[in-house]
């Protein structure tokens, strides 16, 4: 199923962790909405309206809570939960031109968030955007680069594109950071052999038999 990871929420003593508010409305303090509507939030306010939205959600109401996050978005333009929620639920009804721009703006405003990036990945993934798709995996590949998944997505992207040398690139930056591993070096393995350079290919062959020495499938 597309999008299927599900970020879960912890109301602890009123609070919603999920996403992070104005300073001043933090502190109990009010201050003008950035909503088109004229106003004032406190964070109080926020977490009520976003809890009663999400439980249309996880009671299956996807449409009604559809409807409360577009409110919630428009009056709370700068929480990025809400855009995600927003964006999720649009692609749940397969709404992708409006759930595109909200994944993008969560991004926007929480431009290192692991799950607004997957998300926003994803959905460029399926709506076939594969140059903006591959940006955001190599971000995330940079962003978490023991998660190898990201990089992988994005070198397969480059594969696709034959962009080979590209793809090497960018499992250099992974290997520099990691160290050497089975994933990233085999895969080197194969692009240099797939572009007949074999020297190259080799020398990867070698850094995985001196990190694994008692491995015999690199020797």
């Amino acid at each position: 199923m597309l999008f299927g990871k599900t970020v879960l929420l912890c109301v602890l003593g009123g609070t919603l962790g999920m996403f992070a508010l104005p300073a001043s409305a933090q502190k109990g303090k009010k201050e003008p909405s950035l909503a088109a509507a004229p106003g004032a939030y406190t964070k109080q306010e926020i977490d009520a309206e976003f809890i009663e939205a999400l439980q249309e959600k996880l009671i299956g109401n996807t449409k009604i809570s559809l409807t409360l996050f577009g409110a919630f978005i428009k009056k709370y333009p700068d929480v990025a939960a809400g855009h995600f929620e927003f964006g999720e639920l649009s692609v749940a009804i397969g709404i992708y031109s409006q759930a595109l721009p909200a994944y993008q703006r969560a991004v926007e405003l929480e431009p290192k968030n692991k799950w607004y990036l997957v998300g926003l990945a994803e959905l460029y993934d399926f709506l076939k955007m594969y140059k903006e798709s591959k940006d955001v995996y190599k971000k995330l590949s940079e962003l978490y680069p023991t998660e190898l998944e990201f990089a992988i997505s994005a070198v397969s992207i480059l594969v696709q594109e034959g962009k080979l040398p590209e793809a090497i690139g960018l499992l250099d930056k992974i290997e520099q950071q990691i160290g050497v591993t089975a994933d990233i070096n085999l895969e080197k393995y194969r692009l240099y052999m797939a572009q007949k350079k074999y020297t190259e290919a080799l020398a990867e062959l070698a850094k995985l038999q001196a990190q694994y020495p008692n491995e015999t499938l690199y020797m």
